[in-house]
Protein backbone atom coordinates (compact mmCIF):
# COMPACT_ATOMS: atom_id res chain seq x y z
CA UNK A 1 0.00 0.00 0.00
CA UNK A 2 2.43 2.48 0.86
CA UNK A 3 4.09 1.81 -2.95
CA UNK A 4 0.48 2.40 -4.36
CA UNK A 5 1.03 5.63 -2.19
CA UNK A 6 3.86 6.70 -3.04
CA UNK A 7 3.05 5.84 -7.33
CA UNK A 8 -0.24 8.17 -6.97
CA UNK A 9 1.91 11.04 -4.94
CA UNK A 10 4.85 11.03 -7.41
CA UNK A 11 2.86 12.49 -10.43
CA UNK A 12 0.89 15.01 -8.70
CA UNK A 13 4.20 16.90 -7.04
CA UNK A 14 6.01 16.24 -10.43
CA UNK A 15 3.04 18.34 -12.40
CA UNK A 16 2.48 20.59 -9.43
CA UNK A 17 6.29 21.77 -9.75
CA UNK A 18 6.29 21.62 -13.49
CA UNK A 19 3.22 23.81 -12.65
CA UNK A 20 5.18 26.14 -10.67
CA UNK A 21 8.07 26.71 -12.68
CA UNK A 22 6.16 27.36 -16.32
CA UNK A 23 4.31 30.00 -13.96
CA UNK A 24 7.08 32.14 -12.29
CA UNK A 25 7.46 35.26 -14.33
CA UNK A 26 10.15 37.18 -12.40
CA UNK A 27 12.26 34.69 -14.16
CA UNK A 28 13.43 32.66 -16.57
CA UNK A 29 13.55 29.17 -16.22
CA UNK A 30 14.14 26.79 -18.85
CA UNK A 31 15.93 23.80 -20.23
CA UNK A 32 18.92 22.99 -22.03
CA UNK A 33 20.49 19.09 -23.90
CA UNK A 34 23.81 18.71 -23.86
CA UNK A 35 24.69 20.79 -26.59
CA UNK A 36 22.57 23.56 -25.36
CA UNK A 37 19.72 23.75 -27.18
CA UNK A 38 16.44 25.23 -25.61
CA UNK A 39 13.88 22.42 -24.47
CA UNK A 40 11.21 24.26 -22.40
CA UNK A 41 9.89 27.66 -22.08
CA UNK A 42 8.28 29.03 -18.57
CA UNK A 43 6.01 32.87 -18.46
CA UNK A 44 9.32 34.37 -17.18
CA UNK A 45 11.46 33.42 -20.12
CA UNK A 46 8.43 34.52 -22.45
CA UNK A 47 8.07 37.86 -20.60
CA UNK A 48 12.06 38.50 -19.93
CA UNK A 49 12.97 37.51 -23.45
CA UNK A 50 10.06 38.05 -25.84
CA UNK A 51 9.86 35.11 -27.27
CA UNK A 52 7.09 32.47 -27.60
CA UNK A 53 8.20 28.73 -26.83
CA UNK A 54 7.22 27.87 -30.85
CA UNK A 55 9.70 30.61 -31.83
CA UNK A 56 12.36 29.19 -29.30
CA UNK A 57 12.78 25.47 -28.51
CA UNK A 58 14.89 23.67 -30.34
CA UNK A 59 17.34 26.40 -31.00
CA UNK A 60 20.57 27.11 -29.59
CA UNK A 61 20.73 29.48 -25.87
CA UNK A 62 23.56 31.71 -27.97
CA UNK A 63 20.50 33.21 -29.57
CA UNK A 64 20.72 35.24 -26.78
CA UNK A 65 23.91 36.21 -26.75
CA UNK A 66 25.50 39.66 -27.55
CA UNK A 67 27.75 39.14 -31.61
CA UNK A 68 30.97 39.65 -29.62
CA UNK A 69 30.21 37.25 -27.11
CA UNK A 70 29.39 34.83 -29.58
CA UNK A 71 32.70 35.57 -31.12
CA UNK A 72 34.88 35.05 -28.37
CA UNK A 73 33.01 31.52 -27.96
CA UNK A 74 31.32 32.35 -24.88
CA UNK A 75 28.08 30.43 -24.43
CA UNK A 76 30.24 27.84 -24.87
CA UNK A 77 32.71 28.13 -22.37
CA UNK A 78 29.87 28.88 -19.76
CA UNK A 79 28.77 25.36 -20.68
CA UNK A 80 32.03 24.31 -19.90
CA UNK A 81 32.47 25.91 -16.65
CA UNK A 82 29.01 24.57 -15.88
CA UNK A 83 30.47 20.72 -16.57
CA UNK A 84 33.49 21.11 -14.92
CA UNK A 85 32.29 22.85 -11.55
CA UNK A 86 28.29 21.47 -11.14
CA UNK A 87 27.28 25.38 -11.77
CA UNK A 88 28.06 28.59 -14.16
CA UNK A 89 26.85 32.14 -12.24
CA UNK A 90 27.55 35.42 -13.94
CA UNK A 91 26.50 38.96 -14.81
CA UNK A 92 26.36 40.56 -18.24
CA UNK A 93 24.68 41.65 -21.50
CA UNK A 94 22.01 39.14 -23.24
CA UNK A 95 19.59 39.96 -26.05
CA UNK A 96 15.90 40.33 -26.22
CA UNK A 97 14.03 39.05 -29.45
CA UNK A 98 13.46 43.02 -30.95
CA UNK A 99 17.36 43.22 -30.54
CA UNK A 100 17.57 45.48 -27.50
CA UNK A 101 20.26 44.33 -24.65
CA UNK A 102 19.34 43.84 -20.83
CA UNK A 103 21.33 43.34 -17.69
CA UNK A 104 21.23 39.23 -16.72
CA UNK A 105 22.19 37.61 -14.10
CA UNK A 106 22.47 33.73 -15.15
CA UNK A 107 22.56 30.60 -13.37
CA UNK A 108 23.43 27.60 -15.38
CA UNK A 109 23.49 24.16 -13.36
CA UNK A 110 24.35 21.11 -15.21
CA UNK A 111 21.88 18.16 -14.56
CA UNK A 112 23.00 14.45 -14.15
CA UNK A 113 20.93 11.20 -14.16
CA UNK A 114 21.38 8.54 -11.62
CA UNK A 115 24.80 6.89 -13.64
CA UNK A 116 26.19 10.74 -13.31
CA UNK A 117 26.04 11.00 -16.84
CA UNK A 118 25.17 14.63 -18.15
CA UNK A 119 21.84 15.02 -19.41
CA UNK A 120 21.69 18.76 -20.05
CA UNK A 121 21.51 22.19 -18.39
CA UNK A 122 19.03 24.14 -16.03
CA UNK A 123 19.64 27.82 -16.95
CA UNK A 124 17.72 30.36 -14.87
CA UNK A 125 17.83 34.34 -15.98
CA UNK A 126 17.01 37.69 -14.22
CA UNK A 127 16.89 40.86 -15.53
CA UNK A 128 18.42 43.46 -13.39
CA UNK A 129 18.88 46.22 -16.35
CA UNK A 130 16.79 48.32 -13.59
CA UNK A 131 19.18 47.89 -10.73
CA UNK A 132 22.60 48.30 -13.20
CA UNK A 133 20.87 51.41 -14.65
CA UNK A 134 20.70 52.21 -10.79
CA UNK A 135 24.41 51.65 -10.07
CA UNK A 136 25.32 52.96 -12.65
CA UNK A 137 23.30 56.56 -11.77
CA UNK A 138 24.70 56.63 -8.44
CA UNK A 139 28.63 55.40 -9.35
CA UNK A 140 28.00 58.47 -12.32
CA UNK A 141 26.90 61.06 -8.99
CA UNK A 142 30.17 59.84 -6.90
CA UNK A 143 32.14 60.26 -9.60
CA UNK A 144 30.77 64.04 -9.85
CA UNK A 145 30.89 64.63 -6.20
CA UNK A 146 34.42 63.26 -6.05
CA UNK A 147 35.67 65.70 -8.85
CA UNK A 148 33.86 68.88 -6.93
CA UNK A 149 35.69 68.20 -3.69
CA UNK A 150 39.16 67.15 -5.62
CA UNK A 151 38.72 70.52 -7.73
CA UNK A 152 37.31 72.81 -4.82
CA UNK A 153 39.86 71.07 -2.38
CA UNK A 154 42.56 71.83 -4.89
CA UNK A 155 41.50 75.36 -5.95
CA UNK A 156 40.68 76.20 -2.08
CA UNK A 157 44.54 75.35 -1.03
CA UNK A 158 46.13 79.02 -3.74
CA UNK A 159 43.66 81.41 -1.55
CA UNK A 160 44.90 79.24 2.24
CA UNK A 161 48.28 79.29 1.46
CA UNK A 162 48.15 83.18 0.88
CA UNK A 163 46.65 83.70 3.97
CA UNK A 164 49.13 81.55 5.82
CA UNK A 165 52.19 83.84 4.10
CA UNK A 166 50.56 86.84 5.23
CA UNK A 167 50.20 85.95 8.54
CA UNK A 168 53.71 84.95 8.82
CA UNK A 169 54.73 88.03 7.43
CA UNK A 170 52.65 90.36 9.61
CA UNK A 171 53.94 88.15 13.18
CA UNK A 172 57.12 88.73 11.08
CA UNK A 173 57.21 92.77 11.18
CA UNK A 174 54.98 93.38 13.44
CA UNK A 175 55.16 91.10 16.18
CA UNK A 176 56.66 93.26 18.68
CA UNK A 177 54.42 96.03 18.27
CA UNK A 178 51.65 93.46 18.97
CA UNK A 179 49.85 93.52 21.83
CA UNK A 180 48.72 89.62 23.71
CA UNK A 181 45.44 89.86 22.57
CA UNK A 182 46.29 90.44 18.88
CA UNK A 183 49.47 87.98 19.09
CA UNK A 184 46.12 85.25 20.12
CA UNK A 185 44.74 86.42 16.99
CA UNK A 186 47.02 86.11 15.03
CA UNK A 187 47.91 82.69 16.42
CA UNK A 188 44.57 81.92 15.78
CA UNK A 189 44.64 82.43 12.04
CA UNK A 190 47.67 80.37 11.64
CA UNK A 191 46.47 77.35 13.66
CA UNK A 192 42.98 77.65 11.30
CA UNK A 193 45.40 77.77 8.46
CA UNK A 194 47.02 74.96 9.13
CA UNK A 195 43.76 72.40 10.54
CA UNK A 196 42.41 73.45 6.71
CA UNK A 197 45.43 71.97 5.18
CA UNK A 198 45.11 69.32 6.41
CA UNK A 199 41.55 68.71 5.60
CA UNK A 200 42.08 69.80 2.61
CA UNK A 201 44.64 67.39 2.00
CA UNK A 202 42.72 64.68 2.91
CA UNK A 203 39.52 65.63 1.16
CA UNK A 204 42.06 65.46 -2.03
CA UNK A 205 43.65 61.70 -0.80
CA UNK A 206 40.16 60.50 -0.43
CA UNK A 207 39.23 62.21 -3.98
CA UNK A 208 42.67 60.20 -5.61
CA UNK A 209 41.35 56.95 -4.05
CA UNK A 210 38.24 56.96 -5.69
CA UNK A 211 40.27 58.11 -9.27
CA UNK A 212 43.26 56.60 -9.16
CA UNK A 213 43.73 52.85 -11.10
CA UNK A 214 43.91 50.21 -8.80
CA UNK A 215 46.19 47.43 -10.45
CA UNK A 216 45.89 44.66 -8.45
CA UNK A 217 48.25 42.07 -8.00
CA UNK A 218 49.89 39.54 -5.51
CA UNK A 219 51.24 41.59 -2.42
CA UNK A 220 53.44 40.22 0.22
CA UNK A 221 51.14 41.65 3.21
CA UNK A 222 54.94 41.28 5.97
CA UNK A 223 56.67 43.37 2.93
CA UNK A 224 53.86 46.09 3.21
CA UNK A 225 53.45 46.29 6.92
CA UNK A 226 57.37 46.56 7.42
CA UNK A 227 57.40 49.45 5.26
CA UNK A 228 54.48 51.30 7.13
CA UNK A 229 56.10 50.58 10.36
CA UNK A 230 59.09 52.06 9.25
CA UNK A 231 56.97 55.10 7.73
CA UNK A 232 55.59 55.54 11.61
CA UNK A 233 59.08 54.45 13.14
CA UNK A 234 59.43 58.07 14.86
CA UNK A 235 56.03 57.74 16.23
CA UNK A 236 56.66 54.18 17.15
CA UNK A 237 59.88 55.63 18.87
CA UNK A 238 57.98 58.56 20.81
CA UNK A 239 55.18 57.08 22.09
CA UNK A 240 57.39 53.57 23.22
CA UNK A 241 54.14 51.85 21.38
CA UNK A 242 55.03 48.06 20.85
CA UNK A 243 54.05 46.99 17.59
CA UNK A 244 54.01 43.38 16.64
CA UNK A 245 53.27 41.40 13.65
CA UNK A 246 52.09 37.91 13.33
CA UNK A 247 54.17 36.34 10.92
CA UNK A 248 53.81 34.06 8.49
CA UNK A 249 51.12 35.95 6.02
CA UNK A 250 49.45 35.13 3.28
CA UNK A 251 49.98 37.16 0.24
CA UNK A 252 46.98 39.37 -0.79
CA UNK A 253 46.06 40.57 -4.43
CA UNK A 254 45.97 44.32 -4.19
CA UNK A 255 47.15 47.67 -5.30
CA UNK A 256 49.99 48.38 -3.12
CA UNK A 257 49.41 52.39 -2.88
CA UNK A 258 46.13 51.26 -1.84
CA UNK A 259 47.64 49.18 1.02
CA UNK A 260 49.87 51.11 2.47
CA UNK A 261 46.63 53.80 2.38
CA UNK A 262 44.63 51.44 4.76
CA UNK A 263 47.65 50.36 7.62
CA UNK A 264 49.51 52.99 7.50
CA UNK A 265 45.97 54.72 8.85
CA UNK A 266 44.78 52.22 11.13
CA UNK A 267 48.26 51.77 12.71
CA UNK A 268 48.48 55.97 12.92
CA UNK A 269 45.01 56.10 14.81
CA UNK A 270 46.50 53.67 17.11
CA UNK A 271 49.15 55.24 17.63
CA UNK A 272 47.49 58.85 18.51
CA UNK A 273 44.12 57.19 19.86
CA UNK A 274 44.77 56.04 23.37
CA UNK A 275 44.48 57.35 26.91
CA UNK A 276 47.15 59.81 28.40
CA UNK A 277 49.94 58.06 30.38
CA UNK A 278 49.46 54.65 27.68
CA UNK A 279 51.71 52.97 25.70
CA UNK A 280 50.32 52.11 22.32
CA UNK A 281 50.35 48.29 21.84
CA UNK A 282 49.31 47.19 18.03
CA UNK A 283 48.83 43.73 16.74
CA UNK A 284 48.56 42.50 13.35
CA UNK A 285 47.71 38.67 12.11
CA UNK A 286 45.86 37.38 9.08
CA UNK A 287 43.95 34.60 8.27
CA UNK A 288 42.99 32.33 5.01
CA UNK A 289 39.73 31.50 4.36
CA UNK A 290 39.57 30.05 0.81
CA UNK A 291 39.82 33.02 -1.60
CA UNK A 292 39.69 35.43 1.43
CA UNK A 293 42.26 37.08 3.71
CA UNK A 294 41.28 38.53 6.90
CA UNK A 295 43.86 40.62 8.52
CA UNK A 296 43.00 42.20 11.97
CA UNK A 297 44.37 45.21 13.74
CA UNK A 298 43.92 45.13 17.45
CA UNK A 299 44.88 48.61 19.72
CA UNK A 300 44.26 49.33 23.20
CA UNK A 301 43.15 53.26 22.46
CA UNK A 302 40.10 54.47 23.86
CA UNK A 303 37.77 52.17 22.00
CA UNK A 304 34.35 52.60 19.90
CA UNK A 305 30.99 52.48 20.88
CA UNK A 306 29.09 49.62 19.10
CA UNK A 307 26.42 52.05 17.78
CA UNK A 308 29.82 53.73 16.22
CA UNK A 309 31.11 50.98 14.55
CA UNK A 310 29.58 51.84 10.74
CA UNK A 311 29.89 55.46 11.15
CA UNK A 312 33.45 55.98 11.58
CA UNK A 313 33.91 55.02 7.96
CA UNK A 314 31.74 57.72 7.05
CA UNK A 315 33.21 60.95 5.56
CA UNK A 316 34.19 63.77 8.48
CA UNK A 317 32.65 61.78 10.89
CA UNK A 318 35.00 62.57 14.56
CA UNK A 319 33.80 60.79 17.31
CA UNK A 320 33.30 62.02 21.20
CA UNK A 321 35.23 58.77 22.94
CA UNK A 322 38.76 59.93 21.32
CA UNK A 323 41.24 62.63 22.77
CA UNK A 324 39.62 66.34 22.93
CA UNK A 325 43.19 67.42 22.39
CA UNK A 326 44.35 65.22 19.39
CA UNK A 327 43.90 66.90 15.99
CA UNK A 328 42.16 65.28 13.39
CA UNK A 329 39.91 65.80 10.19
CA UNK A 330 37.86 62.48 10.09
CA UNK A 331 38.56 61.87 6.62
CA UNK A 332 41.67 59.11 7.39
CA UNK A 333 38.94 55.87 8.00
CA UNK A 334 36.77 56.89 5.12
CA UNK A 335 40.03 56.52 3.05
CA UNK A 336 40.57 53.04 4.28
CA UNK A 337 36.69 52.33 3.22
CA UNK A 338 37.17 53.34 0.08
CA UNK A 339 40.33 51.89 -0.57
CA UNK A 340 39.93 48.72 0.72
CA UNK A 341 36.34 48.40 -1.72
CA UNK A 342 38.52 49.66 -4.21
CA UNK A 343 40.62 46.14 -4.16
CA UNK A 344 37.48 43.97 -3.94
CA UNK A 345 37.82 44.25 -0.09
CA UNK A 346 35.54 45.43 2.87
CA UNK A 347 36.68 46.64 6.52
CA UNK A 348 34.46 46.76 9.50
CA UNK A 349 34.99 47.15 13.54
CA UNK A 350 35.33 43.68 14.40
CA UNK A 351 34.65 44.60 18.47
CA UNK A 352 35.57 47.24 20.63
CA UNK A 353 35.37 48.18 23.93
CA UNK A 354 35.72 51.93 25.63
CA UNK A 355 38.80 52.65 27.41
CA UNK A 356 40.20 48.77 26.55
CA UNK A 357 40.80 49.01 22.66
CA UNK A 358 39.39 47.89 19.28
CA UNK A 359 40.13 45.16 16.74
CA UNK A 360 40.03 46.56 12.84
CA UNK A 361 38.87 43.63 10.42
CA UNK A 362 40.32 44.21 6.65
CA UNK A 363 38.88 41.41 4.17
CA UNK A 364 40.76 41.54 0.89
CA UNK A 365 41.32 38.75 -2.31
CA UNK A 366 43.83 36.15 -1.69
CA UNK A 367 46.61 36.05 -4.49
CA UNK A 368 47.26 32.62 -6.17
CA UNK A 369 50.69 33.41 -5.34
CA UNK A 370 52.37 33.23 -1.97
CA UNK A 371 51.90 30.95 1.62
CA UNK A 372 48.67 29.21 0.52
CA UNK A 373 48.68 27.41 4.58
CA UNK A 374 48.71 30.21 7.38
CA UNK A 375 47.90 29.51 11.34
CA UNK A 376 47.93 32.94 13.37
CA UNK A 377 49.01 32.61 16.63
CA UNK A 378 47.20 34.50 19.07
CA UNK A 379 47.48 35.61 22.70
CA UNK A 380 43.59 35.93 24.25
CA UNK A 381 40.34 34.32 23.69
CA UNK A 382 38.69 37.21 21.83
CA UNK A 383 41.67 36.94 19.05
CA UNK A 384 41.36 32.76 18.72
CA UNK A 385 37.12 34.04 17.92
CA UNK A 386 38.34 35.75 15.46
Amino acid sequence: MQEDAEQKSHPVSESAYRLLVEEIKDYAIFLLDTKGIISSWNQGAMRIKGYQPAEIIGKHFSIFFPPEDVADDKPSKELKAAIQEGRYEAEGWRLRKDGSRFWASVVITALRDKDGQLAGFAKVTRDLTAKKMEEEALRSKTRELESFAHTVSHDLRAPLRSIGRFSDLLAAECGSKLNEEEKHFLGRIRQSVESMEVLLKGILEYSRVGFSAAELRSLSLEDCLKDVCAMNESEIQNSSAGVEIVTPMPHVLANRTLLVQIFSNLIGNALKYVSEGRKPEIKVWAKLHGQQVTIFVKDNGTGIQEQDFARIFNLFERLATGPSNIAGTGVGLAIVKKAAERMGGTIEVACSTINEGSIFRVSLPAADSGPRMFVGTTSSQLENQQ
